[in-house]
């Protein structure tokens, strides 16, 4: 499997995946690794990377392969990706630094509001991301140290 950057880290450029890497993709037990809990019961997951990324084959892989259901974001651009979460409910959330900002700017939107921090964080977890994930996993360039501290 060839798989290409998006070059945030330099130049865009492919990776060559042998036979043996793409295989363990499929395999639940090669996947716990990353989370105990992953793989072991059918995941529900929301597919928003591109399926030429590692992480977009490895969300849809990894939630087939344990017997799974993978629904796909509605717009490319994640301009939908809020609205995607909250109908999705995914059992396990694979996202990447991007998505962490997304919702910790919605997060701090709701706080200006004069809201209590505890009751924005439960609506949060349980009507925007749907209140069942098991597992959460951060995958691809590593978060800011102020993101880290919230999640």
């Amino acid at each position: 499997m060839l798989i290409y950057t998006s070059g945030s880290t330099g130049a865009p450029k492919g990776a060559m995946y042998p036979e043996s890497k793409v295989a363990n993709i499929w395999r639940p037990a090669a996947n716990a690794h990353w989370d105990e809990s992953q793989g072991v019961v059918p995941s529900i997951a929301l597919s928003f990377m591109p399926m030429s990324h590692v992480m977009g084959r490895g969300i849809l892989y990894g939630a087939l392969a344990s017997g799974g259901t993978v629904n796909f974001a509605a717009r490319a651009d994640l301009s939908t990706f809020l609205e995607d979460l909250a109908l999705t409910r995914p059992t396990q959330l694979n996202f990447v630094p991007r998505i962490w900002d997304m919702l910790f700017q919605e997060y701090q939107s709701r706080m200006t509001h004069g809201a209590n921090e505890a009751d924005v964080l439960e609506d949060m977890r349980q009507n925007l991301l749907g209140g069942r994930y098991v597992t959460a996993l951060t995958g691809s360039a590593p978060i800011s140290p102020e993101l880290k501290a919230w999640v």
